[in-house]
């Protein structure tokens, strides 16, 4: 993403230095949890797949909820990046940038991380950073 004010070019978003910037580290733990991590930015983040269902979690996880070997997910690249009206005059903006997180294959998403980009004058820098989990059925709890 560009910028052409006062007919200089700037550069206020590069896709590829926000992946190497924003890589995560996703680990299957003990008791149906996954582990979510960027070690740099001290954030972390568990997320419950317990209600995954058996034929799912006897793949990793033995009968009293120990993992059976060391298991490793991922946090895909950017996958999508929105412009958010922050002013109501239109002359603000914010990103929303999402990220998918997978378990060991493509087809399995775990979830998402969620970052809010602010333009904080200089470049776009997260001012809010989340893990957005799916939704399980409820009866399934019951």
């Amino acid at each position: 993403m560009y910028s052409f004010k006062n007919n200089v070019v700037y550069e206020m978003f590069d896709f590829e230095k926000y992946n190497e910037a924003y890589k995560f580290n996703v680990n299957y733990e003990d008791f149906y949890k996954v582990s979510v991590s960027h070690p740099q930015l001290d954030v972390l983040f568990t997320i419950d797949i317990s209600s995954k269902g058996y034929d799912y979690l006897s793949q990793y996880y033995d009968d009293d909820g120990k993992l059976k070997q060391p298991v490793q997910g991922e946090v895909l690249a950017l996958g999508g990046l929105f412009p958010i009206v922050t002013n109501e005059r239109g002359v603000g903006y914010d990103l929303f940038a999402l990220q998918r997180i997978i378990g060991t294959t493509n087809a399995d998403t775990l979830g998402y991380v969620e970052n809010l980009l602010t333009w904080n004058g200089d470049r776009f820098a997260s001012a809010r950073l989340t893990v957005a989990i799916l939704g399980s059925k409820l009866i399934s709890l019951f």
